[in-house]
């Protein structure tokens, strides 16, 4: 009887490591309005909105948006794991469960227009910093 069920065991963990395999991909998207801004995901410059780019952790991703005639956009994007993402759960799904998951996350962000610089503004305050550089600390 022993024997019966050791190799029984023996198939079972055979079958579920050459027959069986799970896999997840996770995905995380990126919009913005406008569309073609360029987008770094902490601090690596990863293409323009809209995009799709693959992930492997979860957590709080870094996330830069710069277009042109628009303020740069510096925000976080928290990415959450889903159920069969917790420990132990997590190694029945991306080994023994058969299946593809699909885990997508899909962020959008709005950037705001540009406020144009009046020119002698800028310069009285380039001044003004210039000043405060030279004058010496008490």
């Amino acid at each position: 009887m022993k024997r019966f069920l050791l190799l029984g065991a023996v198939l079972a963990a055979g079958l579920a490591v050459t027959g069986c395999y799970g896999q997840v991909q996770r995905t995380i998207t990126i919009d913005s309005e406008p569309q073609g801004a360029v987008c770094w995901l902490n601090e690596q410059e990863v293409g323009k909105t809209p995009l799709t780019v693959p992930f492997t952790w979860y957590g709080t991703y870094g996330v830069r948006l710069e277009a042109a005639g628009y303020e740069m956009l510096v925000t976080t994007a928290k990415v959450g794991a889903p159920y069969y993402e917790w420990i132990p759960l997590d190694l029945f799904a991306e080994t023994v469960v058969p299946g593809i998951k699909h885990d997508d996350h899909q962020f959008r962000f709005a950037l705001r227009k540009a406020e144009p610089v009046e020119a002698n503004a800028l310069r009285e305050r380039a001044e003004g910093l210039r000043r405060d550089a030279k004058t010496p600390m008490p």
